[in-house]
């Protein structure tokens, strides 16, 4: 996702949202895309909401909303210039903010890009998670009684889950899935790891107003 999430309109939402959305709404449709496509383009993940600013803010329940709708867990987005690269994830660890220009206006940042990986679950992890599924048909056995005869049997049906299942699942009754890892890693250009030219005050001046230009077109597009 580039921007941010609208907390007016549902987005592929739970029926009785969009039902109570909708009888409450007395807006045109196509104000209704105008203001879905402003928030995408500006919104930005905040502890409050305000609808009137030029970068409207959003806020946890508006992401909480959004993922559960989605069925997604976590949501990466860029959009917010930072000067590490990133931001820590806000509303409960479900969003967060990546941004890879180190460049930005000239203004000096660290850019960083996000690595997504799937790793096998250690056997430590695996030893300590729940099974999933209890096959409780394994231990019926007539032999309850005798309670040697069934730890005998146990630990025959346990030799025998040990030599059917591969051996990152020896420690649970099924295997286990991947686990998802992010790492952010923070970049730095070539333009400010190499030795540069100090600037003459005309020099200097000049980037100033070229860079105050461009922020002046930026918001002149923004609202036009």
């Amino acid at each position: 996702m580039h921007g941010g999430i609208n907390p007016a309109i549902p987005i592929f939402s739970p029926e009785h949202e969009q039902i109570q959305y909708l009888n409450n709404s007395n807006q045109k449709l196509n104000k209704r895309q105008k203001q879905q496509q402003f928030w995408s383009l500006w919104g930005d993940p905040k502890i409050y909401e305000n609808l009137n600013l030029g970068r409207p803010p959003f806020k946890v329940d508006t992401t909480e909303r959004f993922t559960r709708a989605n069925a997604y867990d976590m949501v990466m987005r860029a959009h917010e210039a930072a000067t590490l690269g990133f931001h820590p994830a806000l509303h409960n660890g479900k969003i967060m903010t990546v941004f890879s220009s180190d460049t930005y206006m000239n203004d000096y940042s660290l850019g960083a890009v996000t690595l997504v990986r799937l790793s096998v679950p250690s056997k430590f992890a695996v030893q300590n998670q729940i099974p999933q599924t209890v096959p409780e048909e394994i231990y019926t056995t007539p032999y309850t009684e005798n309670q040697q005869i069934q730890a005998e049997i146990e630990d025959e049906q346990d030799d025998e889950i040990e030599e059917t299942l591969p051996p990152e699942a020896t420690y649970n009754f099924l295997p286990q899935t991947p686990l998802l890892s992010i790492s952010v890693i923070q970049l730095e250009s070539e333009y400010y790891t190499r030795e540069n030219e100090p600037l003459s005050a005309e020099q200097a001046d000049e980037e100033e107003f070229q860079r105050m230009e461009r922020i002046k077109k930026i918001v002149l597009n923004k609202f036009n």
